[in-house]
């Protein structure tokens, strides 16, 4: 296959599996796109398909927790941003909850503009962290280790 980050096609649909597992424990590096949206297919596909089975899905979703969030954070290092920028949605998340469960008990106008501001920065924050997994990573090394489609 190809090293051509333009290209794209540095790791296949297998190989990005078995470094998703290879890997699992590994939350420093890197990971290409190819390998982390591989992942999300395989994680997304088999979750859908085993969702029918609650066992085999909460087994299924154990089994691929760790890998997900190991090749989530060496995705960000990719693109060298820090793998713990990738929390940057949770107090928006944690003000939404707050403002929704207060305005549940008390609807007053302040606790409906508290959950308008923090869903914005909720959206604000996932749509950064969708733009940092879908950028292509830096070329050559970074802070985070080598390219990881060098040949």
């Amino acid at each position: 296959m190809a090293h051509d980050r333009a290209v794209g096609l540095a790791m296949g649909p297998l190989k990005a599996v078995k470094s998703g597992f290879r890997q699992y424990a590994n939350l420093f590096g890197r990971a290409s796109r190819s390998e982390f949206w591989w992942w999300q297919v395989f994680v997304n596909f088999f979750g859908i398909a085993f969702s029918f089975n609650e066992i085999a899905a909460g087994i299924f979703s154990l089994i691929t927790l760790m890998p997900s969030i190991s090749i989530y954070f060496r995705r960000l290092q990719d693109v060298n941003v820090n793998r713990w920028c990738g929390f940057l949605y949770i107090p928006f998340v944690v003000l939404f909850m707050f403002f929704s469960l207060e305005y549940a008990y008390e609807p007053a106008i302040w606790t409906r503009i508290g959950q308008i501001i923090a869903g914005i920065g909720l959206f604000g924050a996932i749509m950064m962290i969708a733009a940092w997994l879908c950028w292509p990573g830096t070329k050559g090394p970074n802070r985070f280790g080598d390219d990881p489609l060098a040949p």
